[in-house]
């Protein structure tokens, strides 16, 4: 018995240390996204008093919606673009208004591999769809003008079993940004084609 011990007390100390080790592991901590920007793509500067933001999403803050969730959701990246992009010259009573009528991002559960199969297998667990739907009209009320640029648009992204929370921030952040680079690709020239009267450069 006493030799049985001592075969074995070198590989059960070692066993204790592993376990002791993993229990004592640090969790993972949740990076902060970087700050979005979309002064890259210039400004457009208005001839008028100034560029309101009227934000008329309401999140459920309930499963499915998880945009309320995000350190930086699509409704502020929104009002991000429009600080970076939207600009009024002043000296006029003309007023620019955004309106956010959607943003929201919603997760959907995805099917898992079942069986022998599925122990070896990393699925995707869930789907994010985000949508963004965006109004900017223009009013001069000296020109007898009114002018109106619309925009929606929407994007999906997948998210593996293994993603911690800090990932699902990540990818939600990332989402924000993709769609609000594709609304500007559709809003830049209506405005400046429907808004035209009111746009100095």
């Amino acid at each position: 018995m006493v030799a049985f011990l001592r075969r074995w007390a070198p590989m059960v100390a070692a066993i204790a240390v592993t376990l002791t080790g993993a229990g004592c592991e640090s969790p993972r901590t949740m990076s902060s996204p970087a700050t979005l920007n979309f002064s890259n793509f210039g400004t457009i500067t208005f001839a008028a008093g100034r560029v309101d933001v009227v934000d008329q999403y309401r999140s459920p803050r309930t499963p499915p919606h998880v945009e309320y969730l995000s350190s930086t959701p699509p409704n502020e990246a929104v009002r991000r673009w429009v600080e970076d992009r939207l600009h009024a010259a002043g000296g006029s009573d003309g007023r620019i208004r955004v309106v956010i009528k959607d943003a929201q991002i919603v997760e959907v559960p995805l099917p898992r591999t079942g069986g022998v199969e599925g122990l070896f297998t990393h699925d995707q667990t869930f789907r994010y769809d985000g949508r963004i739907e965006v109004e900017v009209d223009g009013d001069d009320d000296a020109k007898h003008f009114h002018g109106l640029a619309s925009a929606s648009v929407v994007r999906s992204r997948t998210l593996g079993d293994t993603a911690s929370q800090g990932d699902r921030d990540r990818l939600w952040v990332d989402m924000a940004r993709e769609m609000v680079e594709q609304l500007n690709g559709q809003l830049d020239g209506q405005i400046r084609a429907n808004l035209r009267p009111m746009v100095v450069r």
